[in-house]
């Protein structure tokens, strides 16, 4: 087997300007030229990663993009997010550049480009133009993503213009506060970008699981059951990937929301929808909230207490069982949850670039929250 042998060339700058860290950028670029090489490039996408100020407890972010473009051909700019202090401050900008290199070897040719690093903490005014900054950095024939790690922006946040440079959003929505959230990924859309959010994959184990089971017949006639009782528990995933599911069972099942949900001061004991129940009538179906700590993920459960199908977590293990009459056993369907890595999440979300099944579930999780979606707007 042959090794690969990788290099990389970086470049710092302090109380730089945008024209330097370009210039710069094209020089790391063009390194192995001055070997006579001409380096090929790999890279397939921007990404950029708005990320909270240096400070805080979350992730080391420069280690997260470094650990993204060892594995993923991109060019991964890391934007830190002002303070929210920065008006009449004067301009400043620190920038660190790490271009990789991938080859057979020195000598051999030609080497490949194979992803970038462009880390970037701008101060004062020039904090709160970021869009204009990120501009000429991003390469405008390659697809462009940018995760929104940090707080929603306010009402008058210019999408229009940062619909110029993204075409794809991946936020982190908040796990117990999905309002803010849910106006962004509005705003989003309404300017015609695809969006994900990282937290979604986590329920692709209790997805698959129920939908393995729903394979079953007297699984698919529990689910539709008018009589049924759904139960959810949101203390074991967090509010907001509860409220997921919920609109994933409900886009799956052609449930449409019959009234918002109210949030303050805590969520309301349950959700009221409306499915169809023949060609012309409609019934109504309630998901209720467990005020149980150990309580399911999800239980569903018919009029007369002979079909059930509940979903809890084992660990970091997804179970979900079925049982019905005449069932010796319970069907049982087990999926690992994913781990809890952030560059991780990031890469999976790339490779799979746009879940059509989230923009679905979205639908309804906004019209609960009481938002407009996009085709109601336009």
């Amino acid at each position: 087997m042959t090794n690969v042998h990788t290099s990389s060339v970086e470049w710092d700058g302090r109380d730089c300007d945008g024209p330097a860290v370009l210039h710069a950028l094209r020089q790391a670029e063009r390194a192995p030229a001055a070997e006579g090489r001409i380096p090929m490039q790999a890279t397939v996408l921007n990404l950029i990663l708005y990320v909270p100020r240096d400070g805080g407890t979350g992730p080391d972010w420069a280690r997260v993009a470094a650990r993204i473009a060892a594995v993923h051909p991109a060019r991964v700019i890391v934007l830190r997010a002002a303070p929210g202090d920065e008006h009449g401050a004067p301009p400043r900008l620190d920038a660190h550049i790490t271009a990789t290199f991938r080859g057979l070897g020195p000598g051999s040719a030609p080497p490949v480009l194979y992803s970038e690093v462009i880390d970037l903490k701008p101060r004062g005014d020039l904090a709160l133009r970021w869009i204009d900054l990120l501009q000429p950095l991003v390469m405008a024939d390659l697809p462009s993503s940018l995760c929104w790690l940090t707080v929603p922006p306010g009402p008058d946040f210019r999408w229009d213009l940062l619909a110029t440079v993204v075409d794809h959003l991946i936020t982190e929505a908040d796990r117990d506060n999905p309002g803010s959230w849910v106006r962004m990924v509005s705003a989003a859309r309404q300017h015609r970008m695809e969006v994900d959010d990282l937290g979604w994959p986590a329920l692709t184990p209790v997805r698959l699981a129920v939908a393995e089971l729903a394979d079953h017949d007297p699984v698919r006639v529990l689910l539709a059951s008018p009589g049924a009782t759904i139960t959810v528990n949101p203390r074991l995933l967090g509010y907001t990937p509860t409220l997921w599911l919920v609109a994933w069972l409900a886009s799956r099942l052609g449930w449409r929301a019959r009234e918002c949900l109210t949030l303050d001061p805590e969520p309301a004991p349950r959700l009221w929808f409306t499915c169809p129940a023949g060609e012309h009538t409609e019934e109504e179906r309630a998901v209720e909230f467990s005020r149980q700590a150990e309580a399911p993920l999800l239980t569903i459960r018919d009029a007369r207490r002979e079909s059930l199908l509940t979903v809890t977590l084992e660990g970091h293990t997804v179970r979900a069982a079925a049982e019905w009459p005449g069932l010796s056993v319970p069907l049982v369907r087990r999926h690992d949850l994913p781990e809890d890595d952030t560059a991780g999440r990031i890469v999976r979300m790339l490779n799979v670039w746009h879940d059509p099944i989230f923009t679905q579930a979205w639908e309804v999780f906004a019209r609960l929250l009481g938002v407009h979606t996009e085709e109601e707007i336009v």
